[in-house]
């Protein structure tokens, strides 16, 4: 089974982070790193990104933006709402192939 795949390193949100950030809730996850070589990289996704939906729908944390991303096919394209800088913005990526062993 082949399943979708960013290739990024995500931290979730919590209290402290989310005011430091000055973000309005707890929702989306943060790029904590973006693997070389990858469809994040490709898509110039940043450390310090917070990717608030995927296709639209909120991200509620890691583990089910991790699972929406991997239910999805290699090959696919995504469009991710982040807040950049305090900016929002749409990167549109198309989602690689996971690696059996990360």
């Amino acid at each position: 089974v082949a399943r979708g795949w960013i290739g990024v390193s995500l931290r979730p949100i919590d209290e402290a982070l989310a005011q430091h950030l000055r973000l309005d809730g707890l929702e989306g996850v943060v790029v904590q790193q973006v693997h070389p070589d990858t469809p994040a990289f490709a898509a110039k996704l940043q450390v310090g990104d917070v990717v608030r939906t995927l296709d639209g729908v909120s991200v509620e944390d890691t583990s089910a933006f991790i699972r929406a991303i991997g239910l999805r096919k290699p090959g696919e394209e995504v469009k991710l709402g982040l807040i950049r800088a305090g900016e929002r913005r749409v990167v549109s990526l198309r989602l690689g192939e996971r690696p059996g062993a990360i």
